[in-house]
Formats: structure tokens, sequence, C-alpha cells
């Protein structure tokens, strides 16, 4: 691919150059890691680790990830913050768990509880 010319101008003289124009990247991952985050907008996904907002609250729920509720006092709604560090240290853990337990075993116990649950009697589609 061909860059166009650009002019640079030193003084009253123009001058051409060939070199590509640099534009500085703002991705998450070339940025400085911010120690709180705070949730995706609804249907949207964490630039940090990829998962949904309702994804994130489920990972909240369990209580291993430090977290925040900013508001004022009486308020209803307020900025949640989530610790970056805690949210992917418990990520990390859990893919630990899986590689200890065995990704197959656990797929295998997964599926017989699944399949051994009577069905449920008394709802519209019988």
């Amino acid at each position: 691919m061909r860059y166009p010319r650009h002019q640079k101008t030193i003084g009253n003289a123009a001058q051409l150059t060939s070199s590509p124009v640099q534009i500085p990247s703002q991705s998450p991952v070339t940025a400085a890691r911010p120690e709180w985050i705070r949730l995706p907008k609804p249907g949207t996904l964490c630039v940090w680790c990829g998962l949904s907002r309702s994804k994130l609250w489920e990972v909240l729920q369990t209580g291993s990830v430090r977290n925040v509720c900013l508001r004022k006092e009486g308020a209803l709604r307020g900025a949640r913050l989530i610790h970056l560090a805690s949210l992917l240290a418990h990520l990390d853990s859990l893919t630990n768990e899986a590689a200890l337990i065995g990704a197959d075993d656990g797929e295998a116990d997964a599926l017989a509880s699944v399949s051994s649950k009577p069905a449920k009697k008394g709802g519209r589609h019988e």
C-alpha cells in the first residue's frame, strides 16, 4: 500500500515526504490499566474482560470481587465501580480451578445433572 505524499513547510520552502502519518492508538490494551472500572452500558461488553453487564452482575453477586456503589444518601441510583485487579484475579482463579478439575469431567457432570432432572408437569406444553 502506498501512502500519499504529505507536504511539510519549512520557512518559505515546501518539502514532500512519503512517510506515513502515525495515529496514536487509544485501545485499552495500550492504555494504562485503571484501578476501578464501571459496568458496561447495556448491550455492550466490558473492554477489559469481555463479559456482558448481566454476567458481571452475576460475578459481583458471588462476593469474590471488590466493588462499590457511589451514590448520595437517599438516592435511588448511583455508579457501580468494580475493582479491576480483583475481577481479573477472580476470573484467573476460575481458569485455574477448571484446569485442576479437568474440563471434560466438569462437562460430563453438568450434562448428567441436566439429563437426570425429571420433566416438569402442569405446564402449558404437555
